[in-house]
């Protein structure tokens, strides 16, 4: 597998390791660090991180027009090679699609890419990307093109949900036989472990509680839960907990001290561990993204993390999240964007217990027989399967 990032953590990544190492597969990865360059273990594969400067972090917008990035990967890449024989190269999201297939014609390797997200699209919406230099230098429309041209290329794609698959399908003529879908579900041996703390449950489920976990950048519809407890701020029990943080955190605490809100913590970053005694303690559990073609065909962790511990959802009308919730009557939808629309569900919640409560249960009920990464599993060993036949044949 190939990562930008260093691992751990990852959740995604760790629980498709733990998938396929189930099922008889070793996965060794090769990542990126800060510190020095290390061999360490999971799941009794071997992790490969190198250092990576700020020059080749910085430029990895731009590896589209400088071969400096591709470069550092593919000679990262080869070394890893020449010390180990592997069938498959794993490589997550869309910047690294170009190494895999270089290696591809070098070591005569099957190549399957796992695109977490949208790439090219939710790059329109990166602070940096905004400001100079960074909005005259990085190419979106060569990212958009360099997407068309790679996913192709690849043996099998995965996505994260049937929406994306249509998408993908249809953008780029793809075959649907070599595209798979693993969502993003709850990994109830994961939850299950985490030791809740009483205290913070006690202080806050005496309250309506209403809670957002996850980045908290402005395009995921946080801006919109501050204005929102403006408006709903002279009522004594209803609060607001936004748990995350992104570049533009800073946006978000200046709206709350202009406006003198009392109503709304922002706790900055927590670890989902950390998080989950928040959310347990809540009443309800918001996601709230502004529609793009990234958030039309995804849904965020957040939201398996809300019904897995029985909270009822309140979502935006992006399609793939309103698919679920309206197929299982497990919360209520709002126009995105909308801030009296998002009022107006958190109200009908508020004054309606019986019917919040109702909604949690089968939150909780459907992650515990479909949405959990049992059911995720069978994807990864549909797609394994399928290339270890190729492969032994």
């Amino acid at each position: 597998m190939l990562l930008e990032k260093d691992f751990p953590p990852d959740g995604r990544v760790e629980y498709e390791i733990q998938e396929l190492f189930k099922r008889g597969h070793r996965v060794d990865m090769l990542c990126i660090t800060n510190k020095k360059t290390n061999i360490g273990e999971y799941m009794s594969g071997k992790v490969y991180r190198f250092q990576q400067s700020k020059f080749i972090y910085k430029i990895g917008a731009l590896a589209l027009d400088l071969p400096f990035y591709f470069n550092f990967w593919c000679r990262n890449l080869k070394q890893v090679m020449q010390e180990n024989s592997y069938d498959v190269i794993h490589v997550h999201d869309l910047p690294l699609v170009e190494v895999a297939l270089r290696a591809q014609k070098r070591y005569g390797v099957k190549v399957v890419a796992d695109y977490h997200e949208n790439r090219p699209e939710i790059m329109k919406y990166y602070p940096y990307l905004k400001l100079f230099p960074a909005k005259y230098l990085v190419s979106l429309k060569k990212w958009h093109a360099y997407q068309r041209r790679v996913s192709p290329l690849v043996d099998a794609l995965i996505l994260v949900t049937p929406e994306a698959k249509t998408y993908y399908c249809n953008e780029f003529d793809l075959n649907p036989d070599r595209v798979y879908v693993v969502p993003n579900y709850a990994h109830i041996p994961t939850f299950s472990a985490i030791q809740l703390k009483s205290e913070v449950i006690d202080r806050i489920s005496n309250k309506f509680y209403v809670v957002y976990f996850g980045d908290s950048g402005i395009r995921r519809g946080t801006l919109d839960i501050i204005h929102v407890a403006y408006e709903l701020k002279e009522y004594n029990d209803i609060y607001f907990t936004i748990i995350g943080s992104s570049s533009e955190q800073h946006i978000l605490e200046k709206a709350v001290k202009d406006l003198h809100l009392k109503n709304i913590d922002l706790t900055g970053y927590m670890p989902f561990p950390e998080a989950s005694s928040f959310i347990y303690g809540a009443k309800v559990g918001i996601c709230p993204f502004h529609r793009n073609e990234h958030h039309d065909t995804t849904y965020a962790n957040k939201m398996f993390q809300y019904m897995y511990y029985g909270l009822p959802l309140i979502v935006s009308d992006c399609p793939s999240q309103r698919v679920i919730v309206e197929k299982e009557a497990c919360g209520v939808v709002f126009e995105a964007g909308n801030c009296a629309s998002l009022k107006q569900v958190i109200l009908r919640l508020y004054n309606n217990p019986e019917e919040r409560v109702s909604m949690g249960k089968r939150g909780h009920q459907v992650v515990m027989e479909s949405y959990n990464w049992e059911k995720s599993g069978t994807q990864i060993a549909a797609l394994y399967n399928q290339l270890s036949s190729q492969i032994s044949n």
